[in-house]
């Protein structure tokens, strides 16, 4: 099982959108940082990574405003996963 860590969250979301600090930056989708394709992207490229299912019913908006919250909701997935 991968660690999860903050800088590999990092690198994912750099990937989609290089020009954004995303270590930084507290309101991405409210700044308009990221849209909603690019969160289909992260969403995917996350699930890809770490071997998880984000079910879109037990998500909101509020888990993607930073990095540190996409870091949170990977650990609340990895951690009911067991």
């Amino acid at each position: 099982m991968e660690k999860i860590s903050i800088d590999v969250v990092v690198n994912i979301l750099k990937k989609i959108r290089p020009e954004v600090d995303f270590i930084n930056e507290k309101q991405l989708l409210n700044d308009g940082k990221i849209d909603s394709f690019d969160l289909i992207c992260i969403i995917r490229d996350i699930e890809k990574r770490y071997s998880i299912s984000i079910d879109f019913n037990k998500i909101s908006k509020n888990d993607f405003k930073s990095a540190e919250d996409i870091y949170r909701l990977i650990c609340r997935i990895k951690d009911r996963k067991g």
